[in-house]
């Protein structure tokens, strides 16, 4: 009996193996080139998605814990959120919050919560929002970078009286009031403003200083139409609501002082401590007479040691090299009299 025919191979089975790939590729290769699955890890989401639906004596536990700018930064995760942060009910989270900041002044009654948490812990530029600045303009109650700051005021020089800065009829004794007493100030060139406030009404020195042009030229188009009795009681109700005004942000000035104060020292603490730390190492390396020979602005100075940060063991062995180095040109150059 004959042996059964052979089954013809395909035109793909016997097409030659395309250039770059040997003749042991099969199956296995093609597996082997496959992408592998990728893992999927389940995340939980939306853990705080609820938030809004708990019950208020919830919300309220929750929030005891949280401080202004944690509430700033819950406010702008979602637009859901900031309607919820920004509603009337949740004025007592704001207050809350700022409990928990010691010594933090109460709220003035011309702002609210959120727009005092955000002048104080948002250190942005509240014109394009990009810039980091931490210079706070008070009378306006907003940070502004410089070029943001460049077109906001207008220049007051040697201080005139308000009628004849104004060019405007206004009764005595109004009429010889300061621009500063009614207009929000915008800088400070050569004056003290209200970092030493007496009665709420800043001492001005100096040649010239600036206030906002968009105050100025609503206040000049409110006394365009009025009759010189109606100008008096205008300025008068003026000058009384801005130095109101303004002895309200008192607290606030003097409590954000002493808040730099406390971080200057804290970091001058932290220096003197790394400073110490790199000095006794040195002296356990046997640097410990030429530390005495040497003026120490130049190790303090030193960007490895001037640094806030605590030193660890770790900073030390990545550091050690490059300031033992240092030590030994510093004894090279005192040595040949150079820069002792």
């Amino acid at each position: 009996m004959a042996p059964p025919a052979k089954r013809a191979r395909s035109a793909q089975q016997t097409q030659a193996p395309s250039e770059g790939h040997s003749d042991s590729d099969g199956p296995d290769a093609d597996y082997a080139s496959a992408p592998k699955p990728v893992r999927r890890v389940r995340v939980r989401r939306g853990g705080l998605a609820r938030l809004p639906e708990m019950p208020l004596d919830v919300v309220a536990e929750i929030m005891s814990y949280l401080e202004p700018l944690d509430l700033l930064h819950l406010a702008r995760t979602s637009r859901h959120y900031r309607t919820f942060m920004l509603s009337r009910g949740s004025a007592f989270m704001w207050r809350a919050a700022r409990e928990n900041v010691d010594g933090f002044p109460p709220c003035p009654e011309d702002m609210s919560e959120p727009a005092l948490a955000n002048l104080l812990f948002c250190a942005f530029c509240h014109g394009c929002g990009r810039a980091r600045c931490d210079k706070i303009y008070w009378d306006l109650k907003a940070r502004y970078c410089n070029d943001c700051t460049a077109n906001l005021g207008v220049i007051v020089r040697y201080d005139p009286h308000l009628a004849g800065f104004l060019r405007i009829d206004i009764p005595f004794p109004m009429s010889h009031l300061k621009p500063f007493m009614l207009l929000r100030v915008v800088n400070e060139k050569r004056m003290a403003y209200l970092h030493d406030v007496h009665d709420g009404v800043p001492p001005v020195g100096g040649e010239y200083y600036s206030v906002e042009r968009a105050d100025l030229d609503a206040f000049k188009e409110a006394l365009k139409d009025m009759q010189p009795d109606e100008r008096y009681a205008f300025v008068e109700k003026r000058a009384k609501d801005l130095q109101m005004a303004r002895k309200a942000l008192v607290p606030l000035i003097r409590w954000r002082l002493d808040m730099q104060e406390a971080r200057k020292n804290e970091k001058s603490e932290i220096l003197d401590q790394r400073y110490n730390e790199v000095t006794k190492r040195l002296t356990e390396l046997g640097w410990g007479e030429e530390l005495e020979k040497m003026n120490t602005c130049w190790l303090r100075k030193h960007p490895l040691v001037a640094q806030p940060r605590p030193l660890t063991d770790r900073v030390w062995q990545n550091m050690e090299e490059k300031i033992v180095n240092f030590m030994k040109e510093r004894q090279q150059a005192r040595l040949q009299g150079v820069g002792r």
